[in-house]
């Protein structure tokens, strides 16, 4: 999958700060910053992150039933540290096509590939798949994470002082998680990515 990286802008350098706001999706250019003691609800579908990062930041809490985050561009990274509470599942409506049943994609043609996303200090729940090949996922801080049904992928995982709990199954047969899929023929251990 490659992620489109030359949609025109819908916001360009969003910041949310110390207000209660719902966003919708579109193409962020120059990155989206939740602060302060933001609460935020953001609306079903998909959101292009280009060229910035996507930080949750110092007390915010953000919520997003049914959303689909795919990230690229220069200097394009997820950076959770607020202290909040962030609760989000996958986009799986009729319109995500490939999408379907992803959180978070981070396009390995990025620039800054084996960098971190980092998940700290707050409490985090996610559903649905976070592909971050080529990086590194940082859960610290005593920052506790549960992903309730879904799956991580990324060249490292690094809980430092953080917790991660994985709980539930993959079961439904969206267009991503058949795409994840690996037809494995030896009886010999295959390592496959």
């Amino acid at each position: 999958y490659v992620v489109p990286n030359n949609n025109p802008c819908t916001y360009t350098n969003k910041q949310v700060n110390n207000t209660t706001a719902a966003l919708t999706p579109g193409t962020y250019c120059g990155g989206l910053k939740i602060s302060g003691t933001s609460t935020v609800t953001l609306s079903p579908g998909i959101y292009y992150i280009q060229n910035g990062d996507f930080t949750i930041a110092n007390s915010a809490n953000a919520t997003g039933n049914g959303v689909t985050f795919l990230i690229s561009g220069q200097n394009s990274n997820l950076n959770f540290t607020t202290s909040g509470t962030i609760t989000m599942s996958p986009y799986t409506g009729s319109s995500a096509g490939q999408w379907a049943g992803m959180l978070f994609f981070w396009d390995q043609p990025s620039t800054n590939k084996g960098s971190t996303e980092t998940f700290s200090n707050g409490t985090m729940t996610f559903s649905g798949i976070m592909y971050f090949v080529g990086q590194t996922l940082a859960i610290t801080n005593s920052a506790n994470i549960a992903v309730t049904t879904g799956s991580i992928i990324a060249d490292m995982i690094l809980p430092n002082k953080g917790h991660l709990n994985l709980t539930g199954t993959m079961n439904s047969p969206t267009a991503a998680q058949q795409a994840m899929k690996k037809k494995i023929t030896s009886s010999t251990p295959t390592l496959v990515q």
